[in-house]
């Protein structure tokens, strides 16, 4: 799927939406990003960061990017996005160091 369809769908938006509030109560829990809880959370992120991406490293670098972007979001959800990035990417990286999976040269 092209980047700009992926930022076009309400159902991409809406399940990115999701995950965030998902990391927000699992921050409001006191929850660690190595905990069981975040790293289900992680997995489900990763499941759909690859069917997105069908794994391509190009394509997951644009949509790395395309999220750095969240500052030019709506207001409440770029204070979401801002309080949550931090929880996902050491809970996603923690998931990727557990698969024993490379990081394609990009920092999640």
């Amino acid at each position: 799927m092209p980047l700009l369809a992926l930022t076009r769908s309400s159902r991409t938006s809406s399940t990115v939406f999701v995950i965030d509030q998902q990391a927000t109560e699992l921050l409001d829990a006191g929850l660690a990003p190595d905990s069981a809880e975040a790293q289900a959370l992680a997995a489900e992120m990763w499941f759909i960061i690859e069917k997105y991406t069908h794994g391509q490293p190009e394509m997951m670098q644009r949509l790395y990017v395309f999220f750095q972007g969240a500052k030019e979001w709506s207001h409440q959800y770029a204070k979401m996005q801002k309080t949550t990035d931090k929880f996902l990417e050491s809970s996603l990286e923690q998931y990727i160091k557990g698969r024993s999976a490379v990081t394609l040269g990009y920092n999640l």
